[in-house]
């Protein structure tokens, strides 16, 4: 092979991947292979700059408006949003956002969407590309049998860290399409770009990296003054993605579904609601290795203790929400003492004493093989805060309170009293302990709760539920993706929340956790598209029964 030959190929190769890297990322790759090259740059360059580069045209597009249209959606960074509006409208996504988006696309786009591209079709495209750089939204709702589901999108991708070349600067037209078209014979990514004088930049790029744009800086013909330096973007809104149900009747409660119900630790929110029947779902509290942290109450029945005092939900049916301190505290009480329970439904720590309920949800556990460690089966009775008669129950203890258990004996009875820090959580049917608590009475609460620092004031997916004085909104803003949605801070949480009108709202499990799930499929958009298992589910509109389907 000639050298010539050789530089071409490789040539090639470098024009291949800067394709690949190129500022849309993945969500538009594919559609290269069915948009010519110099319209798909052009949406691009619109997106990063507010308009379109001259680069060198080789062929007439013969393409849908349709496809151009979906190819500018995704170059905006609104694929996912595509996908949601075909599944959840009825007559698809022309439809949803020609009613629903503001800006709506250009009317030509809507009427006759299968007609081909034209020229004027394409400037008006762009005109409205540009807006949409400045002011992006999209809220749409469905409602299901039991509940609603709300989506709402703003904004558009961030197109930071890209690079360019600047090969040339303040170049004379002539000049300047001299060496454009030479650089792109030759197989570079090439373009111009005017400057306020009048004149023109002579560019390659953009690349998505700078790996691959010191590549190209090696390769291309030495000129004196030539830079490697970050290409230049156009400010636009940040892009922020949530979505919720939202529940009006009070008498019809959520379920809490267990992955235990289905032989598993953890399981998918997808898959828990799928196999409950659910209409709707979204994940919960906080759970380490060992399942739940925090108070959880299902069904009336004491199911995890408390972490600290940390701010939780109380559901009773026919009734108001609770949002309060969601602090359980549990003692077991004999005719000779009485002894606080540290754990429920988990074993103990060193000098602690748990409890477990039998439940096929939290199997009992082997006796721990430890010299420090004792467990005796017995029945107990619970009142206070629940009101349960004669339960099955194992009592496991470390170190301290052996002894004490030892002497009620196997096959005793105790009676276990339970009080809540708040009493308006007292025969509760359902209790969700998770925090920090958001919004109280009308106002963003910045109690910190025990959480750091990088937790509430950096920005994540969250999960939150709210309530408005009318209905429970259980939210799920995804995050860490600056091409769909960054996420927010606490405090930016609570902000979020007061803007729907909700006057209490509760922090859930955030982050990879964060999932919402609507008529079988997951709404929101993980991050790393990749759902994380979960130890239970909140779910609507399932069956009554304890069985899964």
């Amino acid at each position: 092979m000639t050298r010539i030959r050789f530089r071409s190929l490789y040539l090639a190769i470098l024009l291949v991947a800067c394709l690949v890297t190129s500022p849309v990322e993945a969500a538009t790759a594919h559609l290269s292979e069915s948009l010519p090259r110099h319209l798909l740059m052009a949406l691009e360059d619109t997106a990063r700059e507010g308009q379109p580069l001259l680069r060198v045209q080789k062929e007439t597009p013969q393409v849908s408006r349709r496809v151009v249209l979906m190819a500018a959606f995704e170059t905006l960074g609104w694929e996912h949003e595509l996908a949601l509006a075909e599944k959840l409208c009825p007559e698809g996504f022309l439809a949803c956002f020609s009613r629903f988006l503001e800006p709506p696309p250009p009317s030509s786009f809507l009427e006759d969407p299968s007609a081909l591209l034209k020229e004027d079709d394409l400037r008006e495209l762009l005109d409205w590309m540009r807006a949409c750089r400045i002011s992006m939204r999209w809220d749409f709702s469905v409602a299901g049998e039991t509940s609603t589901l709300r989506v709402h999108r703003e904004g558009t991708a961030i197109l930071e860290d890209l690079w360019e070349v600047r090969i040339q600067e303040e170049i004379e037209k002539d000049l300047a399409l001299e060496g454009l078209f030479k650089l792109d014979e030759a197989g570079f990514p090439v373009c111009l770009r005017q400057t306020e004088t009048g004149r023109f930049n002579l560019v390659a790029g953009p690349f998505g990296n700078f790996a691959n744009a010191r590549q190209v800086y090696a390769a291309l013909p030495p000129v004196p003054g030539m830079l490697l330096v970050p290409a230049p973007t156009l400010a636009g809104s940040q892009p922020l993605f949530w979505a919720a149900i939202q529940v009006r009747n009070l008498d019809s409660l959520p379920r809490i579904r267990f992955a235990s119900e289905m032989g598993s630790a953890r399981a998918e929110l997808s898959m828990i609601a799928s196999a409950a029947g659910a209409e709707g779902g979204i994940n919960g509290g906080f759970f380490s290795a060992s399942g739940p942290i925090g108070t959880l109450v299902v069904d009336g029945i004491p199911l995890r203790q408390s972490f600290g005092d940390r701010s939780a939900l109380g559901l009773s049916r026919g009734s108001p929400p609770v949002f309060g301190n969601g602090r359980l505290n549990l003692s077991l009480e004999t005719a000779s003492f009485r002894l606080p329970i540290d754990r429920l439904n988990e074993l103990p720590l060193k000098d602690e004493v748990a409890l477990f309920l039998k439940d096929e949800r939290f199997p009992v556990p082997l006796q721990p093989e430890s010299g420090d460690s004792y467990s005796v089966p017995l029945i107990v009775s619970v009142s206070g805060g629940f009101s349960l008669s004669e339960a099955e129950a194992v009592l496991f203890a470390r170190g301290r309170g052996i002894e004490s258990l030892r002497e009620i004996g196997e096959g005793g009875e105790a009676h276990v009293y339970a009080s809540w820090m708040d009493p308006r959580f007292d025969r509760s049917d359902i209790v969700l302990q998770a925090g920090p608590g958001i919004v109280e009475n009308g106002v963003s609460n910045a109690a910190s709760e025990s959480f750091d620092e990088k937790t509430r004031l950096q920005r994540h997916p969250r999960s939150l539920v709210g309530w408005d004085g009318d209905s429970l909104w259980w939210i799920v803003v995804d995050g860490r993706n600056p091409s769909h949605s960054l996420g927010v801070t606490l405090p930016e949480c609570a902000g979020l929340a007061l803007s729907l009108g909700l006057q209490d709202a509760l922090n859930l499990d955030g982050g990879g956790s964060s999932a919402l799930w609507w008529k079988d499929s997951i709404v929101n958009l993980p991050p790393g598209g990749k759902e994380r298992p979960l130890p239970y589910a909140i779910l609507f509109g399932t069956a009554s029964g304890s069985l899964f389907k």
